[in-house]
Formats: structure tokens, sequence, C-alpha cells
């Protein structure tokens, strides 16, 4: 596999390789099972999870034009190299493939988002799914941050599920350091 430099360049862009289905009128949104990203929160990594759901929501937002590798990095709050890093965690997971291009003369990411598979191999069943705005992945993250995000995922993602929860399952489901982060 040829992997991108880390010293990426703020022109350093990902294209996602995935049919896409006709637009439909009003808001755009991203079909997810947030089951399934709390339990790849607790394989992979809360923050390699978000940027896996990020992916997925800009994906649907952006269509076929490429997307920046440092509009990611801004949008979660850290470099280029760090999103890089977490790409390739998800690669270890089997979550997703990308491999690099040179593309009119920019470095181009060619990522395909391969699905969720559990310890035995299959992949989830996408039984529980809710449409979250995809504007939420560029207006509301960069504001609140990566934890508070997530927190909020969890939240939604009780609504059907546990209408109580308490912080102790908070901070484990999300691997939060303590109570007083996810409080």
């Amino acid at each position: 596999m040829q992997r991108p430099d880390h010293a990426l360049q703020d022109s350093t862009r990902l294209r996602f390789l995935t049919p896409r289905a006709e637009p439909a009128e009003g808001l755009t949104t991203v079909r997810a099972d947030l089951g399934a990203f709390l339990i790849i929160v607790d394989r992979v990594g809360r923050n390699e999870a978000l940027l896996l759901l990020v992916m997925k929501a800009l994906r649907q937002r952006t269509g076929l034009l490429a997307l920046r590798v440092n509009d990611l990095a801004w949008m979660l709050r850290v470099t280029n190299r760090r999103v890089i890093h977490w790409l390739d965690r998800l690669v270890r997971h089997r979550l997703v493939v990308y491999h690099v291009e040179d593309l009119w003369g920019i470095d181009t990411v060619l990522v395909e988002i391969v699905g969720e598979p559990v310890a035995d191999g299959s992949h989830f069943a996408r039984t529980v799914t809710q449409d979250l705005p995809t504007h939420w992945f560029v207006q509301v993250l960069p504001i609140v941050g990566r934890t508070t995000f997530t927190v909020f995922l969890y939240f939604l993602w009780c609504e059907p599920h546990r209408p109580m929860s308490h912080i102790d399952h908070v901070v484990t489901s999300l691997r939060l350091r303590s109570r007083m982060t996810a409080a």
C-alpha cells in the first residue's frame, strides 16, 4: 500500500469512491447506526470512530468533490498527521482502505469505506439507524469539539434505547478518561 507523506500539504485531498443515489431535496443527511458507532468506539477508539462517521457524513455532503485532509483536521481540531494516523488505525481494523494517487499534481488519498465488521467477521445488522444532518459535522463539531460531539451522539443513541443513562455508562461506552470529562 502506498502511504501518504506524513508532512501533508494543505492541498492534500481525500476522494471517496462509492455509488451514489440521486440527491433529494432538503437537508443532506447521513444514515448512521449509532449502536455500531459505539461498538467501533470500543474496538478502535473514540477519535477513530468519529473520523469514520465524519468521513461518511462528508462523503454524503460533498458527493464527487474531493475533501481536503486539512478540512478534516480543522473540524476535528487536530493535525493532518493525526488524521492520517487515525485513518491508518481504521485500515488496520479493516474498516477503510485507501491508496494515494497524484491527480493533476495534487496528492489525493482515494478512500473506500469497507463497512463495520464485528469480531466474527460478519457485518452489523443495520436495524436501528438514525438520519443525522451532515451540517452538524461541519458547523457543530468544530465548535463543540470531539468529546462533546461524541457525548451528544451517545445521547441521541440513548433516546430510543435507554431513556435514562448513568454517567459511568457514558464514560465506559465512549472510553472517556473520567466522569469529569463526561460531565
